[in-house]
């Protein structure tokens, strides 16, 4: 799959159909808590940034 590509809209439609606000927290505390064990990483200054491209 190539990313980008105007055809693939109706791929990436039904692939955010599927998301479920559950799916979408679960995600996300998953990545901060890998982010969280980097030894680089201050844990107490994560960010979180989010679009909505309408909805």
């Amino acid at each position: 799959m190539t990313t980008g590509l105007h055809e693939e809209m109706n791929t990436a439609i039904v692939r955010m159909r599927r998301c479920t606000d559950d799916n979408v927290l679960s995600d996300v505390r998953a990545a901060v808590g890998y982010i969280k064990t980097q030894s680089f990483v201050q844990g107490d200054k994560i960010g979180i940034v989010g679009f909505c491209d309408g909805g």
